[in-house]
């Protein structure tokens, strides 16, 4: 199947295949719940950084892989987690996209949350699985273990200071690789139980708009086609549909 697959993708037939560029978990959980509506099928990884040497951040490296592989699952994330132990996060980023995926099956958007906005949160579970909204409640056992995860994430997750100057250059990486990108902006205020509360409500159609910004450069369609076309698979998954 993968070699099949191996052919260039046909206008009609894309899709975007996700990689979502994660610093500090809790801050961006939102973002990566909505990345998860995104994809439509497609591939979804989730990458992680950790700056320094892998003699000296072997330990924190072990912890953050297997907390990514816990974690990915109990968000109810379909995808798949790949950390990564840099000199420098511009540096794991660009090993990140230049080598997730495997054949035909590689990412060709990349997500990044807006630099510098931090939501404060300290996290991961506000996002409730559809087991919990039934019941209500969360097992004591899956309470200890989200528990464990959030201090694991705590204790292993160093914030880097990311410049500007490194952030558009790992955008400037994306680009020469052949990707997208997508930056996500005040996601922390994202609420989809709320959303759906207020649909209930109104009792009328609710709308997502897509602003097309006006460019002389005579590629901007291209962003123009990609916006549409997010904002008709955001439109038909979840609780946006």
């Amino acid at each position: 199947y993968l070699l099949k697959i191996q052919k260039k993708e046909h206008v009609k037939n894309w899709r975007p295949s996700i990689l979502f560029l994660v610093g500090v978990p809790q801050e961006e959980v939102r973002l990566m719940d909505f990345a998860n509506n995104l994809k439509k099928g497609g591939l979804y990884i989730v990458g992680h950084v950790v700056v320094g040497d892998l003699d000296e951040s072997r330990t924190r490296f072990e912890n953050l892989r297997d907390a990514w592989n816990d974690l990915v699952p109990e968000l109810l994330l379909k995808a798949f987690p790949s950390v990564m132990v840099a000199p420098t996060l511009r540096q794991g980023a660009h090993s990140l996209m230049a080598t997730s995926g495997l054949g035909g099956m590689r990412p060709n958007c990349i997500v990044l949350g807006f630099p510098e906005e931090g939501s404060g949160c300290d996290t991961l579970f506000e996002i409730a699985s559809p087991g919990d909204v039934e019941t209500g409640i969360v097992p004591e056992q899956r309470t200890i273990r989200r528990e464990e995860l959030l201090q694991i994430f705590r204790e292993n997750v160093v914030k880097s200071h990311l410049s500007r100057r490194e952030y558009v250059n790992i955008l400037k990486d994306a680009i020469r690789l052949g990707h997208s990108f997508l930056i996500g902006r005040n996601f922390r205020a994202l609420d989809k139980a709320a959303l759906a509360v207020e649909y209930l409500k109104a009792r009328r159609s609710m709308t997502i708009d897509v602003w097309l910004l006006p460019s002389l450069r005579p590629k901007a369609i291209l962003s123009f086609s990609l916006a549409l076309q997010l904002g008709y698979i955001v439109h038909r998954t979840d609780v946006w549909a």
